[in-house]
């Protein structure tokens, strides 16, 4: 066996899990030794792309309004911690995959 012991996928939707309930989880992740490998941004609006016309004006809206990136990206918890506008749910839900490391990797590690 890897290093890993143990993988969790969760799916938070920030904006329905409000931001006091998602900062309990993520630092009970956190303290239990879990680290995000894998994070993904899912849209609101993805499913616009389908249709060239209309996806190329939600392209156009997205760049000029700043809108968050979207498929994957690299975030640790204490990143999304920290980020209001993610806490906030104005990212979207981020599909995450937590890993946490075996005990003896982990004393290895500190």
């Amino acid at each position: 066996m890897g290093p890993f012991s143990l993988a969790k996928n969760i799916e938070f939707q920030f904006d329905i899990l409000k931001k006091e309930k998602s900062l309990k989880l993520l630092q009970i992740l956190k303290e239990a030794g879990f680290e995000i490998t894998t994070a993904t941004i899912e849209r609101w609006i993805v499913g616009a792309r389908q249709h060239k016309t209309l996806g190329n004006i939600v392209s156009f809206l997205e760049r000029k309004c700043g809108v968050p990136p979207y498929g994957y990206v690299s975030l640790s918890i204490d990143e999304i911690m920290s980020s209001e506008a993610i806490l906030d749910g104005d990212w979207g839900a981020l599909e995450i995959c937590f890993k946490r490391l075996q005990q003896e990797a982990r004393e290895r590690i500190a």
